[in-house]
């Protein structure tokens, strides 16, 4: 079993279908140690079905931390089941749209030496692959959820410990894997995924300690597949390299800032999050 409500029929390996990535919360299954993880630490799923629809301003709304540019609309979808949300910027420069679960606060954190499995996994959609827009989902540091609190209106990533997966303005159609911690240059991929508009991904990493491979301790999913991986050791791009945010509390978060005069979008379907005793 995993999490109540992923049941029911709704974990599906197809991405077209499927909510969350099996291959995925098998490996998190065997790693934890009761039967049922919802038991074993901090996990949480999130299915969007209840937010609504949400207007610029609001700051927080059902657990989540919000930075909503004027203009801008966090919205429900009607047309799609169990809940889709979709993030819309307007048309004005760098608007954004931030979002943080938690509050806006961290809830855990990976360092390379812990013995407790970490991961996250997120179901999205690409309204447009066009460049001039910036998308981030996965694990992020406390705050990111403000102005420019994901990315600078240069389109960079901001100053803040992350974890997840991004795509950059001047790269539309290209998803890749990045980390950063305060202070240091984030670490991205090159031609991790080519993008095409209106399919759902599935992405997703954990951090597995008992790996006896310490080039393989981070894995990283799309669509029920690994698809790469992070080292364990403090060589350029590792779990223990100054780069990484160790130690940093982080809690799973998403954005979307725009480039240019033109309003962005993109779908997210579904979360889950956490890290074992």
């Amino acid at each position: 079993m995993l999490y109540p409500r992923i049941s029911n029929g709704l974990e599906n390996i197809a991405a077209a279908s499927g909510r969350l990535q099996p291959a995925l919360w098998d490996l998190v299954q065997k790693r934890v140690r009761t039967q049922d993880i919802t038991e074993d630490g901090y996990w949480r799923f999130l299915d969007f079905d209840d937010m609504g629809d949400t207007a610029a301003g609001v700051t927080n709304k059902n657990g989540w931390g919000l930075h909503i540019d004027t203009g801008d609309v966090l919205v429900q979808l009607t047309t799609a089941e169990a809940g889709v949300l979709r993030p819309t910027t307007t048309t004005t420069d760098n608007n954004s749209i931030d979002a943080m679960y938690g509050g806006n606060v961290g809830a855990f954190h990976i360092t390379s030496g812990m013995e407790q499995t970490c991961a996250f996994d997120c179901r999205v959609r690409f309204t447009q692959v066009t460049n001039t827009y910036n998308f981030f989902a996965g694990l992020t540091a406390a705050g990111s959820a403000a102005d420019n609190g994901f990315f600078t209106d240069a389109g960079a990533t901001a100053d803040r410990g992350c974890v997840g997966f991004t795509v950059l303005e001047a790269d539309g159609d290209a998803l890749e894997y990045t980390h950063k911690k305060a202070g240091q240059t984030a670490v991205i991929t090159s031609g991790l995924k080519a993008l095409v508009v209106d399919t759902w991904y599935q992405l997703g990493l954990v951090f597995d300690p008992q790996e006896p491979l310490s080039a393989r301790r981070i894995k990283l999913f799309i669509d029920n597949a690994v698809v790469g991986y992070v080292a364990a050791g403090s060589g350029t791009g590792a779990i223990g390299a100054a780069t990484f945010p160790s130690a940093v509390m982080l809690n799973f978060g998403f954005a979307l800032k725009n480039q240019t005069n033109v309003g962005k979008s993109f779908d997210i379907d579904c979360a889950a999050f956490g890290k074992s005793a």
